[in-house]
């Protein structure tokens, strides 16, 4: 069975690329770009999930708060691992306040990017 991961990014070409790669590794995927993707979801979706990767860069933090908010009302996404994805030049250290791991986006490293998915999906 696959594990699922909620793939937050906006941008077509690193949706493919990412989707590829979590894919390669036995992951199914599924996107969302905005608020109204969210609510798309659907209860069913939204509990299969055992994983979020989260392009920060290319969210305004009011979206990080309302998707928190939306996966939170269901008991088992309260402590889905998130992994966020940082621009170059964004200090990490803040970042873990709000994330179980991060990546920033200028020095990516599949191999790091596929261990700290399935590091983060079997905790």
């Amino acid at each position: 069975m696959f594990k699922t991961i909620l793939l937050v990014e906006k941008d077509e070409f690193l949706k493919d690329f990412f989707t590829r790669v979590f894919f390669i590794d036995g992951f199914e995927v599924f996107h969302i770009n905005d608020h109204e993707d969210i609510s798309k979801l659907g209860n069913k979706t939204i509990n299969e999930l055992d994983m979020i990767v989260y392009d920060e860069c290319q969210h305004p933090k009011s979206f990080s708060e309302f998707l928190k908010k939306s996966l939170q009302d269901a008991e088992r996404t309260k402590a889905l691992p998130v992994l966020g994805v940082l621009s170059k030049g964004t200090d990490p250290e803040p970042a873990h306040k709000n994330f179980d791991a991060v990546m920033i986006k200028d020095n990516f490293n599949i191999q790091l990017l596929t261990d700290l998915v399935t590091r983060l999906t079997n905790s």
